[in-house]
């Protein structure tokens, strides 16, 4: 398996610190400078391969051709710097997570890491700036951790200076108002076999409503509204939960009500987050979709720096899979009602 992997630049966070307030104005206008971009990134690069931020992409660059979907964009004609393998692993070994090093470990002939440039070449619309900057002066952490307080529409914490504020930017990051998407999954099992599905997924995130960005606080406590919907496979298909996910976790963790066909009852889900299991096989958690998914309470927290990875970002490129592997899932998904990938 080849992994498309850049160079990123990461704040690690674990074990417990003492909470901290918000930053002073004077703190807060440090952002959007020369130094510092307007969520409190650096703008300069790394000698080791961290870009620069140019910021010169918002939403599209020259010559998209679709609104959405696969599209190799502005860097498709880009080659590989260099290639990890179970072999010169111990070579990159300070920038390897622990779990790519276990995958390099387990299949020493399957898995590799193709590493890309680096690029940090997109940005956010202009509203978000000044609602960061906004936060920053305002954003606090509450109830030991288990909330926010003082936040709309983008991160809270721009200079984040606790492992709970840091890990606040994970479970409230800026996101669009509204999204939608049907979704693809292929669960494959270690004797090859793979489990088709196909869900259809919404959320609704009050904060960046367009009419009142920068300015939201829901009365109500609600971080995002979700909808998620199974249309394959056939076991799972119209199995519905909808629910929302709070801006404090105090007394609530996140609420789910799930509707299933086979029993034709809607009951209210276990608790949703962690490791929570995904459908259809289970082998994927709802941590997977953004790194963390839940209250922090389950963990402690603590800033201990900045470390370079190598980032996965994309795994197998179209024009990586080899001729054989893709008529095979082609006829999969074809039988499935699923057509060409």
């Amino acid at each position: 398996m080849k992994m498309r992997v850049v160079v990123a630049l990461g704040v690690l966070a674990a074990l417990p610190m003492a909470l901290q307030a918000k930053v002073p104005a004077e703190k807060a206008a440090e952002l959007d400078t020369p130094a510092t971009t307007c969520i409190g990134a650096e703008r300069a690069g790394s000698e080791s391969g961290v870009a620069e931020y140019t910021g010169k992409y918002l939403g599209t660059w020259p010559g998209q051709t679709k609104p959405y979907g696969y599209e190799p964009g502005p860097y498709a004609d880009e080659k590989a710097l260099f290639t990890i393998s179970a072999a010169n692993m111990d070579q990159y070994a300070e920038r390897l997570t622990e779990g790519e090093k276990a995958l390099l470990k387990k299949y020493p002939k399957a898995y590799r890491m193709n590493v890309y440039p680096s690029h940090r070449d997109f940005r956010f619309a202009d509203w978000v700036c000044p609602t960061v900057k906004k936060n920053a002066t305002s954003a606090d952490v509450v109830h030991d951790g288990l909330g926010i307080t003082g936040t709309s529409g983008a991160i809270p914490f721009p200079f984040p200076q606790s492992g709970l504020e840091a890990i606040w930017n994970v479970i409230n990051p800026h996101r669009a108002w509204t999204e939608k998407a049907v979704c693809d999954i292929a669960d494959v099992y270690a004797n090859g076999s793979i489990a088709w599905g196909r869900n259809r997924f919404l959320t609704m995130n009050p904060g960046n409503d367009p009419k009142k960005r920068g300015s939201f606080q829901d009365p109500a406590n609600i971080n995002a509204y979700f909808y998620s919907g199974y249309l394959l496979p056939e076991r799972d298909k119209g199995f519905t939960a909808v629910g929302f996910q709070p801006n404090d976790f105090k007394g609530a963790g996140t609420n789910s009500w799930q509707y299933l066909p086979g029993l034709r009852r809607v009951r209210q889900a276990p608790e949703v987050g962690f490791d929570y299991p995904v459908p259809p096989a289970g082998l994927r958690t709802v941590d997977d979709d953004y790194v963390f998914n839940g209250s922090p309470e389950r963990y402690t927290w603590k800033l201990i720096g900045k470390k370079e990875f190598y980032l996965v970002a994309e795994q197998m490129r179209p024009d990586e899979i080899s001729q054989e592997v893709r008529e095979k899932l082609d006829g999969i998904r074809r039988a499935l009602g699923l057509g060409d990938a």
